[in-house]
């Protein structure tokens, strides 16, 4: 280790351990006074114990043990048990009142047991002795784990740190000092100063810039350099919630409390004020909702409006005999709805007008012109809206103050900055700063307009980046970052219009109204576009000009004018994970376009999750017309069909079933009922209609076409033209609804043309709970007993060709009892009946098993003349009855 990297080293371990021994400090005294009171209550207990010759009496004894582990173990569950997470993972032990409390205890009794002395150590003594003994050791032990959780937790403290440097983002707070300022606005901010605070009077100055322009960083930087005598006070009306009265309220309190702060006043003025505030507070009690206030149902118990304004000129002349100036800070104006800026205005112009206070407001002109506009004026245009909100803006700003304009070499240096350490970070080559540095750029600085924007693309690189720097041409991941920043709307045109972006015809541009509109509104990202998307020079009438890059840039193949990696720029967008509305119908309406509709479809499948597209498609059902849905449907089909992903199945499956509710027959007529059938949708739609709904015509209907496909096809073709995963579902369906039982065995007989297809059919008729008589009965209902023979006697022949040997042996197992069962079963029957001197029965099932095991050949001769006795004196006993 290098001897600079070692000072650095033991200069942070003198720090951390300051840092520690600074925040021991505050607690010293609390441990100190602890432990004098524990460590002396344990003392006179030790002295007094043996004097007082306690003798616990041997019937107790138990019982007193047991206190004594009850008593330890509620101690243990106070100190542990009560948020175990926050105890073990508390980052510093003296912030912790827990960690502190079991740290004086432990202490206490550790230094008491080793200074004292006794007679009695290591549970050699009496009874009390010993209990002292284990709380010596159980001390100890909490001693050594409040080591191990500081020592762990600074460890990853430590790690934390280390991530937080490598990875850390810009955030969207405004300058926190008027060192951070990148845009040389100080001395702008100082010159404002002297005029605010010397000017006469009541004062209202508007500061004018865009959101994010950097109006709350000036403010910092004005309060910074605002003389140390001067009173200010910053109000942010976001922060207090929906009720608008309540901005008043809050303010007022605020107001009262800077006040208080300061010697310059009458002691009597923050009094006035409270009491100026209270008359809000009666304002504002009314009920959720309603539109009478409170006050209007209790006339005369509150105050009349000749009060408020009484203590109004009160507080006025109050604030004119101190001469001093009050300058208000009131930000984050266009955050705020409209009745929430409205109410600010009222604020300042009606109930805060006071004497000799200056309000300073930042804003956007354009929002709260619009805003003004809207509440005055609602039944005019937006444009009109801001033009009657810019007038009585006018009159409501005394001072108007722009925000000067950017400079746009600071702008460039701190985007060029701040791209370069990341791109140097992740080991990137671009040749994105040339173009933007060239004489004719192809992205003019002046596109982010402000420096919250360029955090905010400097943040989506540090991100996306790393993220994708395999997958795409970082250039031109850059490229369309910027617009992705600067022009949000351009950015959603591009995700959804592939097909045009992409376009080499250049008739397809003729005369087109949307391509028109799109050059009106884009016109300025030309140069952008044109380098994203080569084909797009057409739209702009400068011809295809094929794209060209470096061929020392990575991944330069992989740049996003290829069509095939259109998808990936992408993966990430906003909203992450979540496909839009717009996006849906832009899908919805290719959906009549022939092939262009599945097309899109797998792209949005594609781009994200699939329960994600079929949830908002489902919802949309009741919306679509009959065209679109039975479009759709034909579609889905042809996926089901072709698909062997169970996810998008299951998804297509839950969607048929919402199109059923909403549009029943138009279903029922539609494409899932003509061939080819996909058999395994429609057996799900039929057990879901069965289970949710009571529509047996429909369930009929289902039932007819897929008894049909059944007794026309093969069970081998069936199978095969479905995945393995569908083979459980169809074999269910065809066992349950096939009521020819000759019919099951012919089918399954046929199917059966190896052993690895009768291996998967006997797999599906056994679930693991029947007992080997139950098993073998369900083979021989379904499959030729010669077949299950002949592969029986392949599995003895090479058991080594499955691993499902259990499931064999279960067979010949089944196979071996059947003879014995039926004797048995018959030979029981008769005697129970006998003692119970009633008629021999035997159920259903019995006859179907005596018929089924008996017809194998099986049984031997002995077996058969056995149970044809057995018979005949079954049925002589019957004819007593």
């Amino acid at each position: 280790m290098k001897t600079n990297e070692k000072k650095e080293l033991i200069k942070k371990e003198i720090e951390s351990w300051l840092d520690n021994v600074s925040k021991f400090k505050g607690n010293i005294l609390t441990i100190v006074i602890g432990f004098l009171i524990i460590y002396s209550s344990i003392t006179v207990l030790r002295i007094v114990a043996p004097n007082l010759n306690i003798r616990i009496p041997d019937n107790l004894q138990i019982a007193v043990w047991i206190c004594f582990f009850t008593v330890i173990s509620l101690a243990k569950f106070v100190l542990f048990g009560l948020g175990v997470r926050s105890f073990f993972l508390e980052k510093q032990i003296v912030t912790s009142k827990r960690h502190l409390l079991l740290f004086t205890i432990s202490i206490s009794i550790v230094i008491n047991y080793k200074t004292m002395g006794s007679h009695f150590v290591s549970l050699e003594g009496d009874m009390l002795s010993d209990m002292f003994d284990i709380l010596f050791y159980i001390s100890i032990f909490s001693l050594y784990l409040l080591g191990v959780i500081y020592q762990v937790n600074k460890e990853n403290k430590a790690e934390g740190d280390k991530g937080k440097k490598e990875y850390s983002l810009h955030n969207d707070d405004p300058l926190q000092t008027s060192e951070q300022d990148v845009l040389n606005r100080e001395e702008f901010a100082k010159q404002l100063i002297n005029p605010i605070i010397k000017s006469n009077g009541k004062l209202t100055i508007g500061i004018y810039g865009p959101w994010g322009s950097g109006k709350s960083s000036l403010f910092t930087m004005m309060n910074d350099h605002m003389p140390k005598e001067q009173l200010t006070m910053n109000f942010t009306p976001w922060y207090f919630g929906d009720n608008t009265d309540g901005i008043i309220l809050e303010f007022l309190e605020h107001f009262a409390e800077q006040i208080k702060k300061s010697n310059y006043y009458d002691t009597g003025l923050e009094k006035e004020l409270a009491v100026y505030a209270n008359f809000f507070k009666s304002i504002q009690l009314r009920p959720t909702g309603a539109t009478v206030r409170l006050g209007d149902l209790f006339k005369g118990f509150l105050p009349e409006e000749s009060d408020i304004k009484a203590v109004k000129k009160v507080i006025d002349k109050m604030l004119i005999k101190s001469d001093r100036k009050i300058v208000v800070f009131i930000d984050d104006l266009d955050r705020l709805d409209r009745e929430e800026i409205l109410t600010v205005f009222k604020l300042i112009r009606l109930v805060c007008d006071f004497p000799n206070v200056v309000y300073v407001l930042a804003l956007d002109e354009e929002i709260i012109s619009l805003a003004l506009g809207q509440v005055y004026w609602e039944q005019v245009t937006e444009e009109q809206a801001v033009l009657k909100g810019r007038e009585y803006l006018e009159k409501f700003i005394q001072i108007p103050i722009y925000l000067p304009k950017v400079d746009e070499v600071k702008l460039k240096k701190f985007l060029f900055d701040g791209l370069e350490e990341i791109l140097q970070e992740h080991k990137i080559k671009t040749g994105f700063f040339e173009s933007i540095d060239s004489v004719y750029p192809i992205i003019d600085i002046t596109k982010f307009r402000t420096i919250r924007n360029i955090k905010r693309y400097l943040n989506l690189v540090q991100i996306f980046v790393p993220i994708l720097k395999e997958e795409v041409f970082v250039d031109d991941l850059l490229y369309l970052l910027v617009i992705k920043v600067s022009s949000p709307s351009l950015y959603e045109w591009i995700r959804m219009h592939p097909h045009i972006l992409y376009q080499e015809n250049q008739k397809y541009f003729k005369d087109n109204e949307e391509i028109n509109e799109f050059k009106k509104k884009y016109f300025e990202y030309r140069l952008i576009i044109e380098e994203l998307f080569p084909a797009m020079g057409n739209a702009f009438d400068n011809g295809y000009i094929r794209k060209k890059t470096k061929a020392d840039l990575p991944n330069r193949q992989l740049t996003i004018s290829n069509k095939m990696y259109f998808s990936k720029y992408f993966m990430y967008s906003t909203p992450e994970n979540q496909i839009s509305q717009v996006e849906l119908q832009t899908f919805y309406s290719l959906l009549l376009k022939g092939n262009e509709g599945m097309e899109e479809f797998n792209r949005i499948c594609g781009l994200y999750p699939v329960k994600d597209i079929f949830d908002k498609m489902g919802n949309d059902v009741i919306t679509q017309s009959d065209e679109t849905s039975l479009t759709l449907i034909d579609l889905l089909k042809d996926k089901y069909i072709d698909s062997s992903d169970q996810h998008i199945r299951s998804n297509i499956g839950e969607y048929i079933y919402k199109c059923y509710l909403v549009k029943r027959d138009w279903v029922l007529a539609g494409s899932l009922f003509k061939e080819p059938y996909p058999l395994p949708l429609l057996i799900e739609l039929r057990n879901t209609i069965d289970y949710y709904r009571d529509d047996q015509p429909a369930i009929e209907q289902i039932d007819q076409v897929v008894i049909k496909t059944f007794k026309k096809l093969p069970l081998d073709n069936i199978l095969t033209s479905n995945p393995p995963n569908q083979h459980y579902l169809i074999l269910d369906y065809f066992v349950r609804k096939e009521d020819n039982e000759a019919l099951r065995r012919k089918k399954f007989t046929e199917y059966i043309t190896n052993f690895s297809k009768f291996q998967e059919i006997v797999r599906y008729f056994n679930d693991g709970q029947m007992g080997e008589i139950v098993f073998y009965q369900k083979l021989l209902e379904n499959i030729e007993s010669e077949t299950i023979e002949k592969y029986i006697s392949k599995f003895d022949q090479n058991q080594e060709m499955t691993e499902y040997k259990r499931i064999y042996e279960q067979i010949k197992k089944g196979m071996k009892q059947a003879i014995p069962y039926i004797k048995y079963e018959l030979l029981s029957a008769l005697e129970k009946s006998e003692k119970q001197n009633i008629k021999v029965r035997m159920n259903d099932n019995f006859q179907k098993q005596k018929q089924l095991f008996l017809g194998t050949g099986l049984a031997s001769v002995e077996q058969k003349k056995e149970i044809e006795e057995l018979l005949e004196k079954i049925d002589e006993y019957n004819l007593k009855f």
